[in-house]
């Protein structure tokens, strides 16, 4: 189904490989948003921070029409690196592991319009609301306490 399942976690499926190595870059948006974005979206959990790493590819999806047929000028290397990026991203270690459940877990999400503002102004009010929340919760209750 795309994934590769053992002991040691998950990963993307190796038969993808070959796919991967020989895709041809696009020559319209419908190539880079349908096909080659639609397929590393598939596998954004591997990627840390997907919607950033794409902005070049989204922005070209946001002006044109999915039937646009590409300039040299439009695909840029900026565009270009990103979808080596994509590619190489998928095929790469580490794989993402299994959670263990005695830890703590943590969750972060960042929108596409923040990936060209302060991530670390984000990060710092997340600390600041999780030591908050900390605070309040008694000594007794923290053990189990998932955020």
């Amino acid at each position: 189904m795309g994934h590769d399942i053992s002991l040691a976690g998950n990963q993307p499926a190796a038969s993808k490989t070959p796919l991967l190595k020989t895709w041809k870059d696009p020559d319209d948006v419908h190539g880079i948003s349908r096909s080659l974005i639609g397929f590393a979206q598939f596998y954004s959990k591997y990627i840390p921070h997907f919607e950033c790493r794409i902005e070049h590819c989204h922005n070209l999806m946001n002006l044109f029409d999915y039937s646009h047929k590409l300039t040299d000028e439009q695909f840029s290397d900026e565009v270009k690196a990103e979808i080596e990026d994509m590619k190489s991203s998928i095929l790469s270690q580490p794989i993402l592991q299994h959670a263990e459940p005695n830890k703590p877990t943590f969750g972060q999400t960042f929108p596409p319009k923040a990936c060209t503002g302060s991530l670390i102004a984000l990060e710092r009010a997340q600390t600041l609301a999780t030591e908050r929340l900390l605070r309040q919760v008694d000594e007794g209750q923290r053990e189990g306490l998932s955020l």
